[in-house]
């Protein structure tokens, strides 16, 4: 029994000996005592090996709760920085940093690189990243095949442009479309003026006017001047008396300046039909007086350009405030850089308004080609579809382009085309637009109203039509209220006053007035099922006595629809599985231990 206690009087010495105290032996007559001695002398020596174990193991599950950095893509701006000076990256460069603005210049203006401006041995092409791809990435992956010439207004696309050694093109363009992160490779497909030059330069009525009824809509509305309408085309004349003060802050796109001066002059004839000073004695009229344009230079003194600078154009004149734009051009070739432009103007309630062409040819050329663009036909001077539009299932609307007298720089002239149609209707959008706010209420408001031309019905020469100004203006505008006064005899008592005759009715009239309220129209989808949709569709109820109407456009949004495979995957991703994996080894390693602890504790006490 002596040595029983002498041997555990020694493992206590040595506990006390890990732990830094100083050690009374305790009486022999006092066993309780002493066991709780040794209990809480254990409770100083921990396993310093299991103790970092169980840190470490804490440090990794409190990492993985950390959430991840985030990565933007090439088609959100991650900076509210001011937009930078473009940039030319060539293959012997290494840097990846963005040059500067020259101080000369405007920051985010387009500039043309030095190398593509000196060298003939090149051609332009279009590149489009995939979704969630990284700009800077995909031009350092590429830029080994040619130099890289970045446009801020592409760049917010995904958009950059190259210039590739005409020699083996097709090669270096396969290479380049095999690249990580790359969607599309197409060239800069060139684009061209809709216009038609007439030969009888002597007819100078704005007979186009009459047409489309716009004296009787001007009796319910001229436009607001708090709406911009962006002409994308070969600039305006600047200081025409006519459009002067009708212009706002715009860009030359093929010189790279803020001076988009007409030096073709289609654009000028263009902005005269849309929106020309009107009523103040001088040239001609407008179809909306009180819009605003914003001159977006894209085409060059031959009436030539590129879908690099169309898109670029769309991109800014969403970017600063147009709600309508008017792209009197048109290309053959479809691009994805030019549909994702459309789409970014569509996607911010832009209303975009485009000519089909002007060869007669069953072919609507692009950007008026893509479904979100009013697609916009002519018609001549007896109001039916000229021989010279394009026609297709994508026409939605025909306006006067034969014989069009309009601004010219400087001077005043006829033009022909279908370039000449598209304004008309911008210019009525824009009116339509300073009462409701929907790009596509305004679009189905003119279908809807458009006069039946050509084939009855819809049609693929005219769409749904001629547009008709005072119809669709009577759509958003209250009607006038009138009274109609009615007569009616009030018989008097026999022998009363003021001048009663003797058969006891009064000679004077007592007038009631009746408020009568003007009939309201009805919008309705034009065509039947197997015709091309308009869209909104919208009934309005018929009215009560009411003086006031506002319709509004209700797009029925399609639900997305749940992608079961990338929920799947995201489960099954490399973070989740680990963390799940590093929580179950935290709990057993926090088990293992207790469990340890435990067990030492047992053999201490026993």
């Amino acid at each position: 029994m002596v040595e029983r206690e002498k041997i555990r009087v020694e493992s206590v010495k040595s506990v006390a000996s890990v732990s830094g105290k100083v050690f009374t032996p305790p009486n022999p007559k006092e066993p309780l005592k002493f066991k709780t001695m040794i209990r809480s002398s254990t409770r100083f020596a921990p396993d310093k090996r299991q103790r970092g174990w169980s840190i470490f193991a804490l440090l990794l599950f409190i990492a993985l709760l950390l959430p991840p950095a985030q990565t933007g893509n090439a088609q959100e701006p991650t900076s509210t920085q001011p937009p930078t000076e473009t940039v030319t990256l060539t293959a012997a460069e290494t840097a990846t940093e963005t040059e500067p603005a020259a101080p000369e210049e405007e920051a985010g203006a387009y500039v043309q690189p030095k190398e593509a401006r000196q060298s003939g041995s090149t051609t332009r092409v279009l590149v489009t990243i995939s979704p969630g791809a990284r700009m800077f990435k995909a031009v350092e992956r590429v830029k080994e095949y040619g130099d890289v010439i970045e446009v801020e207004e592409l760049s917010k696309l995904g958009v950059f442009m190259m210039e590739l050694p005409s020699e083996n093109l097709e090669e270096h363009i396969a290479r380049i479309r095999n690249t990580t992160g790359i969607l599309a490779v197409e060239p800069d497909y060139p684009v061209q003026a809709t216009d038609t030059f007439p030969n009888d330069p002597g007819f100078a009525n704005q007979y186009g006017l009459t047409s489309i009824r716009a004296p009787q809509g001007w009796d319910l509305a001229t436009g607001s001047s708090s709406v911009t309408i962006a002409i994308i085309d070969s600039g305006v004349d600047m200081g025409h008396g006519d459009l002067a003060g009708k212009l706002v802050a715009g860009y030359d796109f093929v010189n790279g300046d803020t001076d988009p001066q007409d030096d073709y002059g289609h654009g000028t004839h263009v902005a005269g039909i849309a929106a020309a000073l009107t009523d103040n004695g001088v040239g001609i009229a407008g179809v909306s007086w009180g819009a605003r344009m914003m001159p977006l230079k894209v085409l060059d003194s031959a009436g030539n350009g590129s879908y690099s600078n169309v898109a670029a154009a769309i991109v800014y004149a969403v970017d600063h405030g147009a709600q309508v734009v008017n792209l009197s051009l048109g290309g053959s070739a479809y691009s994805a850089a030019l549909e994702t432009a459309v789409l970014y103007a569509y996607g911010n309630n832009v209303l975009m308004v485009a000519s089909t062409g002007n060869t007669g040819s069953n072919f609507v050329l692009y950007p008026a080609r893509f479904s979100q663009v009013v697609a916009v036909g002519a018609s001549n001077m007896t109001n039916q579809p000229a021989g010279f539009s394009n026609y297709g299932p994508e026409v939605d609307l025909a306006a006067p382009g034969e014989n069009i007298y309009s601004t010219l720089p400087g001077t005043y002239g006829l033009r022909t085309g279908t370039s000449m149609s598209a304004p008309h209707v911008s210019g009525l959008a824009s009116i339509l637009l300073g009462y409701i706010s929907g790009a596509d209420s305004a679009r189905g408001i003119m279908e809807a109203t458009a006069l039946d031309i050509g084939p009855a019905g819809w049609d693929m020469y005219s769409g749904a039509g001629l547009i008709q100004m005072d119809a669709a203006l009577a759509m958003v505008i209250p009607p006038t209220v009138t009274p109609t006064l009615a007569a009616t005899l009030t018989p008097l008592p026999a022998g009363g006053r003021n001048g009663t005759n003797s058969s006891g009715f009064s000679p004077f009239l007592s007038l009631t007035p009746t408020w009568t309220p003007s009939p309201l129209p009805t919008l309705t989808p034009f065509g039947t099922a197997q015709d091309k949709p308009v869209s909104p569709t919208q009934t309005t109820p018929a009215p009560e006595a009411s003086a006031s109407f506002t319709p509004s456009a209700t797009p029925t949004a399609m639900p997305p629809q749940e992608n079961k495979m990338e929920r799947l995957k995201i489960f099954l991703s490399p973070y989740c599985c680990g963390s799940a994996g590093m929580i179950f080894m935290g709990i057993w390693l926090f088990w293992r231990e207790k469990k340890k602890k435990l067990n030492s504790h047992n053999r201490i006490v026993m």
